[in-house]
């Protein structure tokens, strides 16, 4: 398969991923069921599959710039007839801007800051879920000029749900106390047009005895 990758405005996207995902693919044969590659500076890509199926083609860039994977959000991803080793060109697809989600973690104890044994960070999980879908891990990033400690781009206009869970802890909402606290927390984050970052915010608690 032969295609082009653009961005809303029509501009080629040059090292974006674009992945092929044969359906009904067994667990046993994932060398012969997904294939990659990275688009060229012109956007352009190439991409021959072993054997031939229907497959789902999704593209993505890396989560910083701000582009949405639309197959992590939908059960219905753009599906091609691929022939084994045969080149299908014309294929063009597009990747659109979404809106940023930034998760602030307050940490009065400092345990997740902590270093050694007493950082308890990797016993955090955090995740969004949107329209039914199976929660998506969200992008931990350390060098963010904003201080968020973790961000996820998702779609414009879809409704999404970020949960955080402790093994070893308990969270609640920002301006909540231990009282209140729980081992999983979820909230809400809806859309409003013209908002291309939205913040939310939870508090960690050491688990009870």
């Amino acid at each position: 398969m032969r295609g082009l990758v653009t961005d809303e405005a029509g501009a080629p996207v040059g090292g974006a991923l674009v992945t092929a995902t044969r359906e009904f693919m067994k667990g046993t044969d994932t060398d012969a069921g997904r294939y990659s590659t990275i688009t060229r500076a012109d956007g352009t890509f190439d991409l021959s599959v072993a054997v031939a199926g229907t497959y789902a083609v999704c593209g993505a860039k890396q989560p910083h710039e701000g582009y949405v994977d639309f197959c992590a959000w939908t059960l219905q991803p753009p599906k091609v007839v691929l022939a084994a080793g045969v080149m299908t060109a014309g294929y063009r697809m597009r990747l659109e801007k979404g809106v940023r989600v930034d998760v602030v973690l307050h940490d009065p104890d400092g345990v997740l800051h902590g270093k050694g044994e007493a950082r308890k960070r990797e016993q955090l999980r955090v995740a969004a879920a949107g329209n039914g879908l199976p929660p998506n891990p969200l992008y931990f990033s350390l060098s963010d000029a904003r201080k968020a400690e973790y961000f996820l781009y998702v779609p414009k206009r879809m409704g999404v749900k970020v949960l955080v869970s402790a093994i070893d802890g308990d969270v609640s909402g920002k301006d909540e106390g231990p009282g209140l606290a729980r081992r999983e927390l979820g909230a809400d984050v809806v859309y409003v047009e013209g908002r291309d970052v939205q913040t939310v915010e939870f508090r960690y608690h050491r688990k009870k005895d």
